[in-house]
């Protein structure tokens, strides 16, 4: 009993050091915490992309063009980011942030089928419009977004014959510039980036000559950090959904 009774004790000694200490800490730093600064994270749970590829020319064995059919792609793995936020105002805010994003291009051209992929790591620069609690924004502006792995699969009659890969291949753009547009509602949102330059290097020789075309749309969760002044006082509130 004695030993449960010590044992009591110093959980409760620890806990309310580890508590206090906490606290310190935390009115110590809390001096340097902007009420207007605020992260915002989120998962594209559901990434879209549609395009076009020309340049491609395929022939049947009578010299005939074989017509290409693109077919949208869907991605769901790997597509985050985070926004950091400064609110200028009640109900408007300007943000930077960094983005990772699994997007590509399919073509078709009778039986034989082309998967390309491209992993980028973006840095988007743009404003948010939103209401008060911040549970309800819409958003635009530039991202600026750098290649960083590439793979290209070749398919022939739905049967995969080959597969490249390779980190900060030379076979894609090296920079995907876009513009972009989103709306959340309740931490539900939606996005949409349309890319502005050649999604292929037409000089490599896998990709010789072609022009590819991107645009996407996710379906996605986010979440909202920020800090406010309580009482004198700045602290943290939890995450919560927005």
């Amino acid at each position: 009993m004695k030993n449960l009774l010590l044992l009591a004790c110093f959980v409760l000694s620890s806990t309310l050091v580890k508590a206090d200490f906490k606290s310190s800490f935390r009115a110590k730093h809390d001096r340097y915490r902007d009420p207007n600064f605020y992260t915002t994270s989120g998962i594209e749970a559901a990434l879209f992309q549609f395009g076009d590829i020309s340049g491609a020319n395929f022939t049947d064995k009578n010299g005939k063009t074989i017509a290409q059919k693109m077919i949208p792609r869907f991605s769901y793995f790997f597509n985050v980011g985070a926004d950091y936020n400064y609110k200028l105002d009640k109900n408007f805010s300007v943000f930077t942030g960094i983005n990772v994003k699994n997007i590509g291009l399919i073509a078709k051209y009778d039986t034989l089928k082309f998967k390309h992929r491209v992993y980028t790591v973006g840095f988007p620069l743009g404003f948010r419009i939103h209401s008060a609690d911040r549970k309800t924004w819409f958003k635009a502006g530039f991202d600026a977004s750098w290649a960083v792995h590439y793979k290209k699969k070749t398919f022939v009659d739905n049967k995969k014959t080959e597969k490249y890969s390779a980190w900060f291949s030379d076979c894609t753009s090296t920079f995907f510039p876009s513009v972009f547009a989103g709306l959340s509602v309740g931490g539900v949102s939606v996005n949409t980036n349309v890319y502005l330059n050649n999604f292929f290097n037409p000089y490599n020789m896998r990709n010789f000559d072609y022009n590819g075309d991107l645009i996407t749309l996710g379906l996605g969760i986010n979440m909202n950090k920020t800090f406010k002044k309580k009482k004198g006082k700045k602290h943290e509130e939890a995450t919560e959904a927005q």
